[in-house]
């Protein structure tokens, strides 16, 4: 008797909360509350459309639920529910609208290409500015392009007056010959063509310095890409890293080449890495050979058409992002699970062991840049790559990381070109959500054999290091291509 007495008296206390919650809230209110639901339910519903990275049958799932909480928060009295729903309806269309939003950002095709220019003077110069060198001569180079020079010369010579004073010679080096010997007191440097100065002169860093600098933005014709059906069609990236911080446009040697070969509809990727030393013929250079990394100085197209005409496949499109990126999107997914060939330790200091190996940012940019303290240099370089890219792939998809993605996806944004729209991308993310399953990811490297020699089309008359391809290896590669792009 007892307990049903309290049955009772605990059943007329909830009624009484809940008559004293109904009767706290004024009909105006009820209104207002139910208005914001109505209003936050659409907002939602249309930013669930708008985006088209979510999978159909993922957005019926969440649309139900959205609709029966709305129908409740309506229905019901309760004044917190109603806040409640608003809330978690508003949050969730600001997610949605995020990731669309950092997608489109993500895939803003650059039309310009941004070129350092720097003028040089021997460390000692008693040049201290622009104006001291209006009498003094300048030396530049026939193969300058010519609107760069156009641009450059419109930002100096109408008030400098340099034109008065300017040598051409025929190639960068004899240039930089000319300054060294005093023929010249300032040259004009293309800082993306630093690097192969560098080779034939190790310490022109410390034997020169930038009498002045400018950047200069030249409009860029863009292929138009090799579109497929992302979502049913195999297609082909190639990602470009350079070793680099500053504007993604910068024209620079590519550190980073590798190929990606996707079937969507088996969830397949094949990663194909090309060592920067690889001598084959680059279009870009009327055809003659050299190394796929000077390619990079030509534009990311250079090198897609140079790795297109030695593999015999269309590569439909391009991801170029700067080593500066490594670090933060590790940092922000927290750390990643990535395969060392060997025990080593960097130039850096940080020591990996043979198998799997838990990295955080730094250690993973250190771990793909190591090229001199592992054996096989660059070979092993290309190979840890491609395991930095599998084992990132792999931790972005563990569940835990999702809802990291948005600023992934952001941070990627700041370092990253590519010609996909923002259309394929969405349907990349959307079919591999739809489809559920664990991504196949296999490598492969392109082998050859190195030597030393004067081999290069833009370094004439000096001697470089070049690997000349296996014909077999390649081989071996194109087989694997075929196998991924027919396998349905």
């Amino acid at each position: 008797m007892n307990d049903y007495k309290e049955d009772y008296e605990k059943e007329l206390e909830r009624e009484g909360r809940e008559a004293k919650a109904k009767k706290n809230m004024s009909p105006k209110t009820k209104r207002i509350l139910n208005i914001l639901i109505v209003l936050s339910f659409l907002l939602f519903a249309f930013f669930i459309i708008y985006t088209k990275y979510v999978p159909m049958k993922i957005e019926i799932i969440v649309v139900s639920i959205a609709v029966a909480l709305t129908l409740l928060a309506i229905n019901l009295e309760f004044k917190w529910l109603k806040i409640v729903t608003t809330i978690v309806l508003l949050i969730f269309s600001s997610i949605l609208y995020y990731g669309q939003s950092t997608i489109e950002h993500l895939t803003k095709e650059s039309k310009n290409a941004t070129h350092s220019m720097s003028l040089i003077v021997l460390k000692d110069s008693e040049l201290q500015s622009m104006e001291d060198a209006v009498s003094k001569k300048f030396g530049s180079y026939e193969e300058m392009d010519r609107e760069l020079w156009d641009k450059f010369t419109s930002n100096y010579a109408e008030k400098l007056g340099l034109m008065k004073n300017l040598n051409i010679y025929e190639n960068p080096r004899s240039r930089a010959n000319a300054l060294y010997d005093g023929d010249i007191d300032v040259m004009l440097l293309d800082e993306a063509r630093r690097e192969l100065l560098k080779i034939r002169y190790p310490k022109f860093d410390e034997e020169t310095r930038v009498l002045d600098k400018i950047e200069i933005e030249k409009e860029v014709e863009i292929k138009e890409a090799n579109r497929v059906d992302v979502k049913k069609e195999p297609f082909i990236v190639y990602i470009s890293g350079i070793d680099s911080a500053g504007e993604i446009q910068e024209y620079a040697r590519t550190d980073v080449n590798m190929l990606a070969v996707v079937n969507p509809k088996n969830s397949k990727i094949l990663l194909i890495s090309i060592p920067r030393d690889t001598y084959i013929p680059i279009p870009a250079f009327g055809g003659y050979e050299d190394k796929i990394t000077h390619s990079g100085l030509e534009g990311v197209e250079a090198s897609m058409d140079a790795l297109s005409d030695y593999f015999g496949y269309d590569i439909n499109y391009y991801a170029k992002f700067n080593f500066t990126s490594v670090i933060n999107i590790i940092d922000i997914i927290g750390e990643v699970d990535v395969y060392s060939h060997y025990t080593f330790t960097s130039k850096d200091g940080y020591t990996y062991y043979e198998g799997m190996n838990t990295l955080n940012g730094k250690e993973a940019l250190s771990f793909v840049r190591e090229r001199y303290n592992v054996p096989g240099g660059d070979y092993t370089r290309g190979i840890h790559q491609m395991e930095l890219v599998k084992g990132t792939i792999n931790s972005l998809l563990k569940p835990n990381n999702i809802l990291r993605l948005g600023n992934v996806v952001e941070e990627v944004s700041k370092n990253l070109e590519t010609n996909m729209t923002t259309n394929e991308v969405s349907n990349i993310l959307s079919s591999q959500l739809d489809l559920g399953n664990e991504i196949e990811i296999n490598q492969a490297q392109l082998q050859g054999e190195g030597a030393t020699g004067n081999y290069s089309y833009l370094m004439p008359g000096q001697d470089i290091y070049v690997m000349f391809p296996y014909d077999e290896s390649r081989d071996e590669i194109i087989e694997q291509i075929e196998e991924i792009m027919n396998d349905n």
